[in-house]
């Protein structure tokens, strides 16, 4: 700092140098104003941390860590890392020291930022450089600065060595549609260190990542890493799954590795119920901040439980978990915060009961957080030698309590508290929290604990420690850092204490100076202070006014030190006698300020400065200083005008410093101008004049007093005050008991009083302040009463305010109350009177205005007085049971000193109304009504209806009525809104008058119509379970929105691409406990995504779509293969192929890759050469197969392959590779064959490589230059020889030049074909002979393989002396008869053997040999014989209902292996075959997709390469399966009433052939055409038909559709009249009949009335008037067989005589109709018509005779019991449209449909009447009829018997040599009709029979596998019953074998025989056999066996026909007289079979 001393001029002269320095300081100060010397100019901040270690740094030896500390401050700190030290070290190393670098294992790395920014690295190391002190060990990072140092937290590190380990995964299992978990196992020491990071699931590749939600079927559970599996069932036993790990510490998919096993889940079905039971609990669960938390709750019970969660409040009570976060049993919490922290109950409950409550606790653990108080400052200042207080705040869980050492106080969990400043540890004394401190420690600790405080959250307490740094001074200055450690880890915070305010203390100040105009002077004042003080100057107690410097002479700067001492300089550059006086410095902060003054003295004459204008206020004391320059100065004088002013009483005059003092100075007589006078010694003088203002402060001219008005007069105030300046003069109010201000006119409420000002602009009109001050109230009112108060003020001295009273006196005045009152008669009156006024006050009562006696207390009246606050009085009338006679005016009297006042009260005495009348509904709809009613008979003028109120209720529920409002008393109708659908209401009508409501009206019942349902199903959920099903779960909707009964749900799905949905029909379903409805949707596209909705549907309509469901359906393998397969050659080893992907429609996922199975085709023996395929996989449509052989054929496939696995092969290809030059030949051999002459042979290429067009032989001359083409002979051979003669060789004895020359030869062979020449054979050399060998084979033994039954050559060419070669086989000689190739003169030497037509037994050793003397030659072919290999053996072992599986055993392959097999199905009654290929390993398949309840016929071929197999054996297999069962009785079919029919659908049985859909038809009885209700019903129990009429009969037809077929049934129905009654049979209406109106004068003793059958009717018609009396005498006959019906009406169980009796009618009326002429159609339809059995009428039925044909008998009515038989009377028709009926109902009909059923009881048609057209027509083309076809129908086991029946003897039948069914000629029954029997036996013949061997099935078959008499009198001619007699005329026969209790259904026909049900058992064959002795006629089997299905005719005339034959003809006339017997002495059955 520089010291500037005042310079004088007079003993020294200013220097260069100084005037230099003092310009500098000049410009700074004028530049910056101030300045710090050695600082920067921004201000200084302590450093603190931007970047600060973690608590804790783990890592592994193999990946290492690096972790950065970096702080910021000003100036930028320096960052280091040092040691830190244990817990609880010493004090002085708690800063912890430098960590130096270790080589590989520790070192620092700077940042290019700079030192503030550094990072300590550990790199990777090997386990066995592991250090204690460098890898578990504390780190601190320490930043430092100018301003201070910091630390930051202490760092544990951790380093983890890495050790290999193995995990297990464990299973689990569950009851079906539980949970299942599975765990991973780890090994217990490393089980911290190791996650689960993902499960997979085996073969399908899913992966299952942790989840909070889950996705319906899996959830993997975050941090346990369980494995839940939601709603288990068998299709999970299949799959398995593996847990996948990894090291916490590593990188995501770092060194990951799955268990060394896989788990699967064991699923049990449930024994029986059980109660649940939680089995996965945890106590506590801890979760760091704002993580999440899934928490299980798993339970096991039947059925499975319902998990619900719950959180415990701080009450107890448990508050439901939204659905949202607790799903599947598990508890989601997202982003957990600190109130979330609480106890969780889990409970599960299912229908047999609920488990006990499991508790789990939420620990929240927050990071542990430091904070320094005050929290919003970083910096805190602190006044000097104050005592500077900070607080240390943080948070601990509440449990391990421990004492800490501190007397009273405990911790929550282990902590330390350490105070460090500047980074080094203090010393404190501990105190007791809020004691004084004492002691002379500079540092004072005291601890605070706060439990549970505000800002504390659930199970936290706060403990705030509190450090005291007592007397504050600079030194004190720093950072001061608390650190809290705890066991787990350690936090800080930080602060920054510097020196608050200090009041400015003069350290430096300046002297008087006396100086010449001219030098440059510096006035200097120093001062110190906190803040820095602010100097200032004054010049005569004046600012310095620079702006006044033109020059600039004087200027002003100041330098603050580090210190914090501030310098001020006041510099004149050049010092004039102007600038001389009296210079002040003033010195200033916020603390306060410290002064200086000196003069300046600068020589010259006088001067006097100018000096501002002066104000005073009057009686005060001023002080005028005189502004004087100069010096030096003799005198200064003041004067005031002429007057010299001198000291005195009034004036103080100080004449050397100019100072004058005017005491008390007034207005009027020291306001002026003052003028100072200076004079020097010389006589100079000079002047200023000064001016003088006085102010005076106001002061009263009229004071305001108290006064007094009455209420309603005016009132003036007057307040006056004067003053100067002219004082403003305003009021003010205060109520007397505050409140209200006047403007209000409201009492006061409150004793407090408030203050409200009085303006002209907010006061009411009534309230005015004039402007001089006068308050004016023109109407005085007791709210105005108070304290006023008048101000003046003029803003000089105190204001004057007076206060004053003002007192409003008010008389007596009512206040507003009911001044009318009516009440019920009987009820209590009570008048209230309120009066307001002053005390004391005085309230009476009287009757009326004319009455002048007051009323008083009696025994019914009551008057009553009380005090109302503040000022009133009530005055209570009571009348007790008031009459209308008290009804009137009473008069209220009130008085007080102030007046008197009256007030009237009309009293009305009310009575309720009487009840509304003719309450009705007008209208109704779903959810409204409208309603009327009239009004009340009687009405009171005096008390008139005041409103109506409705009144309704649910009926169902009851409870309280609900009311509308109050309706208008003008309007007597009300539309009932808002009400619920389809609900029954009550409503009724209350009448209201002002005395209340009347009794109500006569409720009236509602029963609103319905909708379709409100609301849509809500939880919708799909989850796939395999790859072509979705399990759909939903939950119901509300039974309140329902709005009609719910018939079941529209169940909509689509594929995601799809426009539209396709929808479903599911029925209602019970709903689960949860309320939840289950369902699986199956038979969907595979791999596809698909989108579900659900709504609810009612009769009228559908309700609102629900939201929908997505869910993607699993992958599976293609369902089809490629297409297109194509090849193509490129080149003699490659071929390129090319396919198209199979169609998208059959991918079923995403294709992976293809598989190209390819093979080479040819002849291939198995024990040489493998015939493995090779494969190929490529992941494009085009492959190129390299690797070929040359000229070969290649079959080629191609199959697709997905995640799954591979689909189905495409359709096979075959492609030829191109030729190339062949091998070359395999051997060669030469032999002399004369002088000049050589045989050449060899033999052919191993690999020809394409046909052999020819082969060149070379002979080249011994000796000569290898590669001289000259002297080489070629000779050119076809390719079909293989030998070749030389004569042009010359000997060696002929030329001896040439002989040297030639005395070898070196021979090789070539062969060529299209591609060329191929290489050389071996070459051998020969030296030339004259003569020729002795004998030799010139040609080459070899294996041979040749084709089944094809030809080969052996060749055997002997050389040298001619000799008949010699062959053998296998070691045999063979005979010369197979020698006959060749073996002729002229080629006998070149023989060969010939072998054609080869089998598999010419497979061998064939050997030829030549033999001369001594010398023989011989070569072996070894023969092989390729077959077709032998048909394998095929058997089924399994069958379902729509699949059959089989397996075969593969015999002889033939020498070739089998390359694949061929499986051949169709139906077994015929059809197209349809093939399968299949792989040569497969020895099993599977049929899929067949018809339920069908017999195919299969078979197999395997083939090779030289051909097919003969097929295997072939089987007939049936599915699983039959006819569904109609419904037992006709009451759970359907039903009617007068308006619909329904139809029952839910009644119908499967049997193992699920119903697909249902079919409705219905019409009116006698209309031709059916009209379709719906042909594709699902899913629906019941269906409605509403076009019907009452009273009318239809018909009705339902047609079950399964797989297998269709079943139908008719129903003959009536609806209801319109009472609801079933009408009689003459009120029926039918198509085309007029209805018969009953007759009121028919007076029958019986009762009974005589009904017309609808077809004797339209007989009538058709024939015209002729035939009315033939129609009366079949009236005649119908009336007299009514009696006999009517008694069957009468029983329940008919009886024997009145059973035969309604069948003998019956069998009339089938006659009458034959012999009428009916025609074949008619009979046809007759026939298939229902027809049921009556049994045990023998007796009955012999009654009747043939001349009894011509009776007309109505039909019999029938009560069936289901003891009798489980289903109803129906119809199976096969031809619905040609049904013919007649009139089918009787007389009586009490009970409705479903109790008497109206049965058309009508006998078959006879065998004599049945042509040959009509019985094929019968069975539809079936050339046999078996069993088989009675056990097709759906009939109840317990109805189907085996009895045996009687085998007659057969004879040879006269037509096409089958069996005649008689043996006596033409029955007697049929009376001559023996050819049309053969025509019929001809037509039932079967078609491969032999002659007398050959047996026949005739129809009877059909009907039953017994001889039963219903299956015998189909065909034989008889009326239906269980005695009749086959008879012509009169004769008369009982059937040979005994009647069944319970005889066949013959009557129910099948309506689609093309498809039905047919099985695989043992046919039987029927024929017709005599009687011997009677002649007649019956039916026999030819076997015993069980019944079986028929086989189904085939429409192509296919299929095998199968007949077991039968040739017994011993003779049984005994034993049919002694079941004659049997049958007669058998007791009655009046059994019903239908």
């Amino acid at each position: 700092m520089i010291d500037f001393s005042p310079i004088d001029t007079m003993n020294s002269t200013t220097t260069i140098n100084q005037r230099i320095v003092i310009l500098f300081l000049f410009i700074i100060s004028k530049t910056y104003g101030r300045v710090e010397p050695g600082e920067s100019l921004l201000p200084a901040d302590g450093p603190r941390f931007i970047q600060e270690p973690p608590p804790l740094l783990e890592f592994t030896n193999q990946t290492g860590a690096a972790v950065w500390c970096a702080a910021t401050g000003h100036p930028p700190p320096t960052v280091m890392w040092v040691a830190a030290s244990e817990l609880g070290a010493s004090a002085a190393s708690t800063s912890g020291s430098a960590v130096p670098e270790t080589a590989g294992l520790r070192r620092m790395a700077n940042s290019p930022a700079g030192p503030h920014n550094i990072s300590l690295v550990f790199p990777p190391f090997p386990a066995s450089a592991y250090r204690p002190d460098v890898h578990s060990t504390a780190y601190r990072c320490r930043a430092s600065s100018s301003s201070g140092t910091i630390l930051s937290r202490e760092m544990r590190l951790r380093a983890v060595l890495v050790q290999s380990y193995e995990t297990q995964a464990t299973g689990g299992s569950a009851v079906k549609g539980g949970v299942a978990v599975l765990r991973c196992a780890i090994p217990p020491a490393i089980k911290n260190d190791i996650q689960v990071t993902a499960w997979m699931q085996e073969f399908t590749g899913l992966t299952i990542f942790p989840s909070l939600q889950g996705d319906g079927k899996h959830h993997m559970l975050p941090g346990s890493g369980d494995l839940y599996l939601y709603g288990v069932d068998k299709s999970d036993i299949r799959a398995s799954y593996r847990c996948r790990t990894q090291h916490r510490l590593h990188a995501a998919g770092f060194h990951q590795q799955l268990s060394s096993n896989a788990a699967t889940v064991a699923v049990s079905e449930p024994l029986s119920v059980a109660g649940p039971s939680v089995t996965v609990k945890t106590s506590s669960v801890q979760v760091l901040l704002n993580d999440n938390v899934a928490l299980p709750c798993l339970a096991q019970g039947y059925p499975v439980p319902e998990i619900r969660w719950y959180r415990l409040e701080v009450d107890g009570q448990p508050t439901p978990m939204d659905e949202s976060t607790a799903s599947f049993g598990v508890l989601v919490l997202e982003n957990v915060q600190p109130e979330d922290g609480a106890t969780y109950r889990c409970t599960a409950a299912n229908s047999v009961g609920q488990s006990l409550p499991y508790d789990v606790r939420l620990d929240v653990v927050e990071p542990l957080r430091v904070q320094l108080r005050p929290a919003d400052k970083s910096v805190m200042r602190v006044n000097q030698g104050h005592v500077a207080q900070m607080e240390c705040s943080f948070q601990l869980d509440q449990q391990s309590h421990y004492n800490n050492g501190l007397s009273g106080h405990s911790s929550t969990v282990r902590s330390v508290i350490k105070w460090l400043k500047d980074g080094l540890a203090i010393t404190t004394s501990t105190v007791v929290a809020n004691a004084n401190p004492g002691g002379n420690s500079k540092y004072q600790q005291s601890a605070v604990m706060s439990v549970s405080s505000k800002s504390a959250p659930s199970g936290k307490q706060e403990q705030i420690w509190s450090l005291a740094v007592a007397n504050f001074q600079r030194a004190d200055q720093g950072i001061y850092q608390c650190f809290v450690y705890t066991e787990r880890e350690s936090a800080q915070s930080s602060v920054r204490l510097l020196l608050g305010e200090a009041a400015p203390q003069m350290v430096h100040t300046f002297n008087e100076q006396t100086l010449v105009p001219g030098p440059f002077v510096t006035l200097r004042c120093s001062a110190v202070g906190n803040p820095a003080p602010d100097i200032s100057w004054l010049l005569d107690r004046q600012p310095l006014a620079f702006q006044q410097l033109s020059d600039a002479r004087l200027t002003q700067n100041q330098v603050v030190s580090s210190g914090g001492e501030t310098t001020g300089h006041l510099n004149i550059s050049s010092a004039q006698v102007e600038d001389g006086g009296e210079y002040t410095c003033v010195a200033k902060n916020l603390a306060g300020q410290a002064t200086h003054s000196s003069r300046l003295n600068v020589y010259g004459l006088p001067y006097i400065r100018n000096m501002p204008k002066m104000t005073a206020v009057a009686e005060a004391d001023v002080s005028i200083k005189c502004p004087v320059a100069g010096y030096p100065i003799m005198e200064i004088a003041w004067t005031r005008g002429e007057e010299m002013l001198r000291s005195g009483s009034k004036y103080v005059l100080d004449h050397q410093t100019g100072v004058l003092i005017i005491k008390s100075v007034s207005q009027a007589g020291d306001k002026g101008v003052y003028t100072c006078t200076v004079r020097d010694r010389q006589g100079h003088t000079a002047r200023r004049d000064f001016t003088l203002d006085v102010v005076v402060p106001p002061f009263w001219s009229v004071e305001p007093r108290d006064v007094s008005v009455l209420a309603g007069q005016p009132l003036t105030v007057h307040c006056q005050a004067d003053g100067y300046p002219k004082p403003n003069v305003t009021w003010s109010w205060t109520s007397a008991g505050g409140g209200s201000s006047p403007s209000s006119n409201q009492e006061p409420t409150t004793a407090s009083s408030s203050s409200h000002p009085l303006t002209n602009r907010t006061s009411p009109a009534f309230l005015r302040v004039m402007d001089n001050g006068t308050l004016i109230i023109r109407s005085a009112r007791k709210s105005l009463q108070g304290r006023y108060t008048c101000r003046a003020v003029n803003r000089i001295g105190q204001d004057l305010t007076a206060t004053i009273s003002i007192s409003v006196h008010v008389g007596p005045r009512f206040r507003d109350s009911l001044s009318r009152l009516a009440v019920k008669r009987d009820v209590q009156a009570s008048l209230n009177c309120r009066v307001d006024g002053d005390g004391p006050l005085h309230l009476a009562w009287r009757r009326s205005s004319s009455s002048t006696s007051l009323l008083s207390s009696n025994y019914r009246l009551r008057i009553q007085e009380k005090e109302a606050p503040p000022n009133g009085v009530i005055s209570t009338l009571t009348i007790a049971a008031t009459q209308v006679e008290d009804a009137g005016i009473y008069i209220c009297i009130a008085s007080n000193s102030h007046g008197q006042v009256e007030r009237d009260f009309q009293l009305t005495v009310l009575e309720p109304p009487e009840q509304p009348r003719h309450l009705q509904i007008q209208e109704t709809s779903s959810r409204r009504v409208a309603l009327s009613w009239s009004a009340p008979s009687s009405s009171n003028a005096h008390n008139p209806l005041i409103a109506y109120i409705v009144q309704y209720r649910d009926t169902k529920h009851g409870g309280t009525w609900q009311e509308t409002d109050n309706l208008s008393v003008y309007n007597t109708n009300y539309s009932l809104e808002g009400l619920q659908p389809s609900t029954s209401y009550q409503a009724r009508v209350v009448a209201e008058t002002s005395a209340g409501r009347g009794p109500p009206s006569d409720p009236v019942a509602i029963t609103t119509y319905g909708e379709p349902p409100g609301t849509c199903p809500s939880d919708l959920r799909a989850v796939p379970v395999s790859s072509s099903s979705i399990r759909l779960t939903w939950t119901a909707i509300n039974g309140n929105s329902w709005h009609s009964s719910l018939i079941g749900y529209h169940l909509g799905f689509r594929q995601d691409n799809a426009m539209s949905y396709n929808f479903t029909t599911v029925p209602l379903m019970d709903q689960q406990s949860n309320g939840q409805l289950e369902l699986t949707l199956g038979q969907l596209r595979k791999a596809t995504k698909f989108l579900i909705v659900v709504r609810a549907f009612n009769r009228y309509g559908e309700g609102p779509l629900s939201s929908p469901a997505t869910a993607v359906t699993f992958e599976d393998v293609p369902s089809a293969g490629p297409q297109s397969l194509r090849c193509s050659t490129s080149s003699s080893q490659s071929i390129e192929v090319t396919w198209q992907a199979p169609p998208a429609s059959e991918h079923n996922g995403i294709i992976q890759n293809y598989r190209l199975h390819y093979e080479m085709m040819g002849p291939v023996v198995t024990d040489n050469e493998s015939v493995a395929p090779l494969v190929k996989t490529v992941d494009g449509i085009y492959a190129t197969l390299a690797g070929l052989s040359a000229h070969s054929a290649y079959r080629i496939r191609v199959e697709a392959v997905t995640r799954i696995g591979a689909g189905p092969f495409s359709a096979s290809v075959t492609c030829l590779t191109d030729e190339s030059v062949p091998k070359a030949p395999a051997d060669v051999k030469a032999f002399s064959s004369g002088s000049n002459a050589v045989s050449i042979c060899w033999t052919i290429p191993s690999q020809t490589n394409g046909q052999i067009l020819h082969y060149t032989v070379n002979i080249k001359a011994g000796g000569q230059q290898h590669g001289s083409a000259a002297n080489v002979q070629r000779h050119t051979v076809p390719g079909s020889q293989t030998h070749y003669q030389v004569e042009s060789l010359l000997s060696g004895s002929k030329d001896s030049t040439t002989a040297q020359q030639t005395t070898f030869y070196e021979i090789w062979v070539t062969a060529a074909n299209r591609a060329g020449v191929g290489d050389k054979s071996k070459v051998i050399r020969f030296s030339p002979n004259s003569k020729a060998n002795n004998v030799a084979i010139c040609s080459f033994g070899r294996r041979v393989v040749q084709l089944w039954r094809s030809s080969v050559d052996l060749p055997c060419r002997p050389v040298g002396n001619l000799v008949q070669p010699n062959w053998t086989y296998n070691g045999k000689l063979m005979d010369d008869r197979k020698q006959l190739a060749g073996n002729n003169n002229n080629s006998k030497s070149n023989g060969y053997i010939s072998l054609t037509d080869l089998k598999r037994s010419d497979a061998g050793n064939y050997t030829c040999s030549v033999t001369t003397g001594f010398i023989s030659d011989s070569i072996t072919y070894q023969l092989a014989v390729l077959v077709p290999p032998v048909p394998p053996a095929l058997h089924v072992f399994q069958t379902t209902v729509q699949q059959i599986q089989m397996q075969w055993k593969a015999e002889d392959d033939g020498g070739s292996p089998v390359r694949g097999f061929l499986l051949h199905w169709r139906l077994a009654d015929g059809g197209d075959w349809e093939e399968r290929e299949l792989d040569r390993h497969v020895t099993t398949a599977q049929l899929d997709n067949l018809r339920c309840g069908t017999r195919y016929q299969v078979y197999l071929t395997s083939h090779n390469a030289v051909g097919t197999s003969g097929p295997s054996n072939s089987i007939t297999a049936r599915t699983k399966g039959d006819a569904p069962l109609v419904p037992s009785a006709v009451s759970a079919a359907l039903s009617t009433n007068s308006s619909h029919i329904s139809v029952f659908l839910n009644g119908w049985q499967e049997r193992g052939c699920p119903i697909r859909s249902f079919g409705v038809d219905f019409k009116m009885d006698g209309e031709a055409y059916w009209t379709t209700v719906s042909d594709d019903v699902q899913n629906l129990p019941v269906i409605f038909i509403e076009d019907v009429q009452p009273s009318t009969a239809y018909n009705l037809k339902v047609r079950a559709k399964t797989s297998g077929g269709t079943v139908a049934v008719e129903y003959d129905v009536v609806t209801l009249d319109h009472s609801g009654l079933t009408p009689t049979p003459d009120r029926i209406n039918r198509a085309g009949r007029q209805l018969v109106q009953p007759s009121s004068s028919n007076n029958s003793t019986d009762g009974s009335h005589v009904v017309l059958p609808w077809w004797l009717i339209g007989a009538v018609s058709a024939v015209g008037t002729a035939s009315l009396l033939g129609l009366v005498v079949a009236c005649s006959c119908l009336y007299k067989t009514r009696s006999e019906s009517r008694r069957l009406v009468a029983s329940a169980l008919p009886s024997e005589s009145t059973l035969a009796d309604a069948m003998n009618n019956a069998t009339n009326t089938w006659n009458k109709t034959h012999k009428s002429g009916s025609t074949m159609a008619d009979r046809s339809s007759s026939k298939r018509s229902s027809t049921y059995e009556l049994q045990s009428m023998a007796d009955k039925m012999s009654n009747y005779s043939a001349d009894q044909h011509d009776d007309i008998y109505p039909y019999a009515t029938f009560e069936l019991h289901r003891d009798h038989h489980p289903r109803s009377p129906v119809k199976m028709l096969d031809n619905p449209p040609d049904f013919t009926r007649l009139n089918k109902y009787g007389h009586h009909h009490h009970g409705g449909l479903g109790t008497h059923l109206k049965l058309p009881l009508r006998p078959p048609p006879t065998w004599s009447e049945l042509s040959t057209i009509e019985i094929e027509r019968h069975f539809q083309g079936s050339p046999t009829v078996s069993d088989s076809d009675l056990e097709s129908l759906p009939i109840a086991a317990d109805y189907i018997h085996d009895r045996p029946g009687q085998q007659q003897q057969q004879r040879p039948s006269r037509h096409h040599g089958t069996t005649s069914s008689f043996a006596n000629g033409p029955p007697p029954g049929d009376c001559g009709s023996s050819a049309r029997v053969s025509t019929l036996n001809k037509r039932f013949s079967a078609s491969n029979s032999t002659t007398n061997n050959s047996n026949t099935k005739d129809a009877s078959s059909y009907y039953s596998a017994t001889s039963s008499t219903s299956a015998l009198k189909e065909f034989s001619g008889e009326p239906l019953s269980s005695s009749s007699r086959i008879h012509c005329g009169s004769q008369r026969q009982r059937p040979s074998h005994p009647v069944p209790k319970k005889s066949v259904p013959i009557g129910l026909r099948l309506v689609d025989q093309s498809n039905l049900w047919s099985g695989g058992h043992e046919h039987k064959s029927w024929t017709l056999n005599p009687l011997m002795e009677s002649g007649g006629k019956t039916l026999s089997s030819s076997s015993s066996s069980s019944i079986v299905h028929r086989p189904k005719a085939s429409r192509n005339g296919g299929g095998p026909t199968h007949s077991i034959g039968n040739n017994n003809k011993q003779q049984r006339q005994p034993q049919q007289q002694q079941q004659q017997h049997s049958a007669e002495s058998s007791p009655p059955d009046h059994s019903i079979a239908v």
